[in-house]
C-alpha cells in the first residue's frame, strides 16, 4: 500500500493526478493537501518536494508515520513537461562575389524556423467535491 500526497492548485500535482487516474491501482491512497497542510507537511525533514509518495498508509490525521519512507513522486512517474527539440538555424553557403573570394560574413537575413504557439496545458481544472457519506468526488476535465 502506498499513499500519494498531492498539492491543490499545482500544475505538477495535476499531471500526477491525471497519470494516476489513467493507470489506477487499488492499493494507492491519494491525499489532496491545501496550503495550510502543505506547510505542516513541509516541517517534516523527509519531505523535499511535492507531490511525494510514502510506502505505508497515513496516520488518522493524515500525517506521515515515523516508519514511512518518503520519496518524490517524480522517481516513479515522469512528471516533466515533454521538451520539444529546438530547431536548428538554417545555415547558408557563404556569398560568392565575382571579384572577391568567399566572404566570412553571415547573410543579411537569417532564416529561423517558426516558433510553435505555446500549448495550454491547464484546459480543465479538477473539480473536487465532498459527498454526503464523507467521501470525495474528483471530476477530471
Amino acid at each position: 500500500m502506498q499513499t500519494v500526497y498531492i498539492l491543490k492548485n499545482c500544475l505538477k500535482s495535476y499531471r500526477a493526478l491525471m497519470l494516476l487516474y489513467q493507470k489506477p491501482d487499488i492499493s494507492t491512497n491519494i491525499i489532496i493537501v491545501d496550503g495550510f497542510h502543505y506547510k505542516l507537511l513541509k516541517l517534516d525533514k523527509r519531505v523535499t518536494k511535492f507531490p511525494f509518495i510514502i510506502n505505508t498508509a497515513p496516520t488518522n490525521t493524515g500525517m506521515i508515520p515515523k516508519i514511512a519512507r518518503v520519496l518524490p513522486l517524480e522517481l516513479f512517474i515522469d512528471l516533466t513537461k515533454p521538451v520539444p527539440e529546438e530547431r536548428a538555424v538554417v545555415k547558408r553557403k557563404p556569398i560568392v562575389d565575382k571579384h572577391l573570394k568567399y566572404m566570412n560574413q553571415q547573410p543579411y537575413k537569417r532564416n529561423y524556423a517558426p516558433k510553435r504557439p505555446p500549448i495550454n496545458i491547464t484546459k480543465g481544472v479538477p473539480i473536487i467535491r465532498k459527498t454526503s457519506d464523507g467521501g470525495v468526488n474528483i471530476v477530471l476535465n
